[in-house]
């Protein structure tokens, strides 16, 4: 039921935008965390299976072929055949013979390559080692090799060498790059993800209307449950607006009661109050304040972490405001707050978010810093 109720209240898109811009840097971190591991792995992995450097020697031939022996010699030629032949006995056994025991006939069949050209006459062959020398030892022979073969074979007159390119180093081909975009878009996507995961589990108030989405809408809490509602907030920079905006709401709830109170819950206790942990207590004078508009009494109470409410003073209001504090306390923890108040037959007249920051509230509320949206003046 309350999986159902939150899909029909659907997505606050302003206030998630708001929420990722405060942690976009978690994203960002992410991202060039996984572009940097995943740049590494793939240094490793490159210098594992590229092994020792490799030297490339090159050969250019044309082929002149007899026609009047076969017309259609060269459609039986091409880079794949020339690929196997240059493999073969009538082509390999002259290159052992000229190189000896230098090489095997294994090592000269893993060297030996032809790739294509857009004219069947000119062969281009490669020849890749580990020694520079024995690419061009191989390379050598096989100079002779072809040029015998181009006299002797049918369907050919000659073959003719046309260029020669001495052995270099093969470069690697570099993907770091693109090992890095990948692994930072993973990271970064994976991170957004699970930002959006903590935020749907996130069970904090930022705005006013989270309290009744929390409570009312998510919980399947019926309104009437509880009479309480949102007075309004109350920023921890003390801004003078959203002050005005919550007395004046608390006039208006409050001045018909004899009395009232305000009950503050702290998140720590004494001790670290004393050590400085007293970062909430900006808005006591004016929650003070807004107690003060009924008519006889009013009162303010002060809950720490280890603490229990004195719910026999506070029975004694006949209206209670209980503060939220933006952020931090979860909506679970506010229910549970509210149905003990309930059970002690407190009068809970309406609850008040403390501590926001007013940035957040501006952006989200669309309203410029410093000035007073003209239709609430």
């Amino acid at each position: 039921m309350e999986r159902e109720s939150f899909m029909q209240e659907g997505i606050d898109g302003r206030r998630l935008f708001l929420w990722l811009k405060k942690r976009i840097i978690i994203i960002i971190a992410s991202a060039l965390a996984g572009a940097i591991f995943a740049t590494g792995i793939y240094l490793i992995y490159a210098k594992i299976s590229y092994g020792e450097p490799k030297y490339r020697a090159v050969r250019e031939y044309y082929i002149y072929f007899n026609e009047d022996e076969d017309g259609n010699i060269q459609d039986y030629y091409n880079a794949y055949t020339w690929t196997d032949m240059l493999k073969t006995d009538p082509l390999i056994l002259p290159v052992l013979d000229i190189l000896g025991d230098k090489v095997t006939r294994q090592q000269v069949e893993e060297a030996v390559n032809a790739t294509a050209t857009t004219d069947i006459r000119l062969l281009h062959v490669e020849i890749t080692t580990e020694d520079a020398a024995l690419s061009d030892e191989i390379s050598a022979a096989y100079d002779a090799s072809l040029q015998a073969f181009g006299k002797t074979k049918t369907g050919f007159e000659k073959i003719e060498l046309w260029k020669t390119d001495a052995a270099v180093e093969v470069e690697q081909e570099n993907l770091s790059l693109n090992a890095a975009l990948l692994g930072a878009c993973l990271a970064g996507i994976a991170a957004f993800l699970f930002c959006l995961i903590f935020y749907a589990l996130e069970d904090v108030f930022y705005v006013e209307e989270d309290i009744r989405k929390k409570l009312f809408v998510w919980k399947n809490i019926p309104e009437q449950e509880f009479s309480c509602q949102t007075v309004g907030v109350l920023t921890r920079e003390k801004s003078e607006r959203w002050e005005q905006e919550f007395l004046a709401n608390a006039e208006f709830l409050l001045k018909g009661e004899t009395s009232a109170a305000v009950l503050i819950q702290m998140p720590y206790g004494p001790k670290q109050k004393s050590e400085g942990g007293g970062k909430y207590e900006e808005s006591f004078d004016t929650l003070k304040k807004a107690a003060e508009f009924a008519g006889h009494g009013s009162g303010i109470f002060t809950v720490y972490s280890e603490e229990t409410p004195d719910y026999e003073k506070l029975r004694q209001f006949d209206a209670v405001l209980v503060t939220v504090i933006w952020g931090e306390e979860k909506g679970r923890h506010l229910l549970h707050r509210l149905l003990q108040l309930q059970k002690q037959k407190v009068n809970v007249a309406g609850v008040v978010l403390i501590h926001a920051r007013e940035e957040f509230l501006e952006s989200y509320y669309g309203r410029k810093k410093g000035k007073r949206n003209p239709r609430r003046q």
